[in-house]
């Protein structure tokens, strides 16, 4: 005798809203993270840094406890200040959709 399991999955989409401040070198101004504009602070400048911070899925790569350009100690390199909204959207399930679907076709002579 065989049980069977069944399991109704929806689809979900999940939205998240984080917060981070990447202070600039308190001594020479330097944006405090590494960028892909020739000529503006030109020891920040790194594609390469910022190509693997986009596949890691950050937008900005922050340069670190260093300043690349003036060789300053940032103490405050990062504030985070974490999730600040979130919000999970949930899709119709399988069984609601059949339901939608039956329920349009048993009113198709409204329509008409």
């Amino acid at each position: 005798m065989s049980v069977e399991q069944h399991e109704v999955m929806g689809v979900f989409r999940k939205q998240v809203l984080k917060a981070r401040v990447i202070h600039a070198c308190a001594k020479c101004q330097a944006p405090g993270y590494w960028h892909n504009r020739e000529g503006w602070y030109p020891k920040c400048y790194s594609p390469e840094k910022r190509r693997e911070a986009m596949f890691r899925g950050e937008e900005i790569a922050p340069v670190g406890p260093v300043c690349p350009n003036c060789g300053a100690n940032r103490d405050q390199d990062i504030d985070d200040h974490g999730t600040i909204w979130t919000k999970i959207f949930r899709g119709p399930t399988a069984w609601e959709q059949i339901k939608d679907r039956v329920k349009n076709s048993l009113l198709w002579w409204r329509e008409a």
